[in-house]
């Protein structure tokens, strides 16, 4: 669940599973990858944070997009952003390679139920698109009492242990 910061920040223009300083050809083979992540924003009141840079997803960067992305300018304005506005009750599906950032203003009450999707024969890929967040660290203290939340529990376990050992070269810093 995404709620409203306690304090103004916004997040830098990134890819979820491609590093800021990749080039062309390595963008391009990381974008080839079928459903490594499919991420949805569930509105449960306005919410204005997300901003994208529509069919990116599909390309590599182009040359302002790429300055802006590897320069001080990591928050800057990039030529067709798009302001995603939700209004409650609203949904955004969006793959987590399209090139994003968001703001937060504290000021604004912000409920958003937030969540990735992925199909499990992406192996490693979605290993690093998922675990790049530190559930490996929290998931033995999760112990739900819900069917459904057992279950993604246990699908979230198989995937740590499948990748245990392994350097999955996460794409994130921080």
């Amino acid at each position: 669940m995404l709620i409203n910061p306690l304090t103004d920040f916004s997040l830098e223009w990134h890819r979820d599973d491609v590093k800021a300083e990749a080039s062309a050809e390595e963008e391009l083979e990381k974008l080839k990858i079928p459903d490594g992540g499919t991420q949805f924003n569930l509105a449960l009141c306005e919410d204005s944070c997300l901003i994208v840079v529509p069919k990116t997803h599909k390309r590599a960067r182009n040359d302002e997009e790429r300055r802006i992305t590897t320069t001080d300018e990591r928050k800057g304005v990039i030529e067709g952003e798009l302001l995603v506005e939700l209004g409650p009750g609203d949904c955004v599906f969006y793959n987590n390679n399209i090139l994003h950032r968001a703001t937060y203003n504290s000021k604004i009450k912000r409920i958003t139920l937030h969540g990735s999707y992925g199909h499990a024969i992406n192996g490693k890929a979605r290993a690093q698109n998922i675990l790049q967040f530190g559930q490996a660290e929290w998931l033995p203290r999760f112990q739900p009492k819900d069917p459904n939340l057992q279950s993604l529990r246990s699908h979230l376990q198989v995937l740590i242990d499948e990748n245990k050992g392994k350097d999955l070269k996460y794409s994130l810093d921080g």
